[in-house]
């Protein structure tokens, strides 16, 4: 099963001092979904790896437009084929 890494924020813990917390989060996929969902003039892409034991539960990454989609998922995939080690987006 492939192991997939991500840092997700969550509300402050009871002392913290910042207005959200960080950790580290990790699933055990076996697959991957992808969901495009359209609002009244807006359309929303959302990558979610669930958990194998607990599918509700997983690493998520929602994306507000469809314009924002495609230039994430074009710069993955050029990173991913080697045409480029980094890739830095601006909006």
């Amino acid at each position: 099963m492939p192991v997939i890494t991500g840092i997700q924020h969550r509300v402050p813990n009871a002392h913290s001092t910042q207005n959200y917390a960080d950790y580290d989060d990790f699933v055990e996929c076996v697959e991957f979904v992808v969901r495009r969902q359209n609002g009244d003039e807006k359309v929303e892409v959302t990558v979610f790896f669930p958990r194998s034991g607990t599918p509700e539960q997983g690493v998520g990454l929602s994306l507000p437009s469809l314009e924002i989609a495609i230039a994430v998922g074009r710069a993955v995939q050029t990173v991913a084929e080697g045409h480029l080690t980094e890739v830095v987006g601006r909006f």
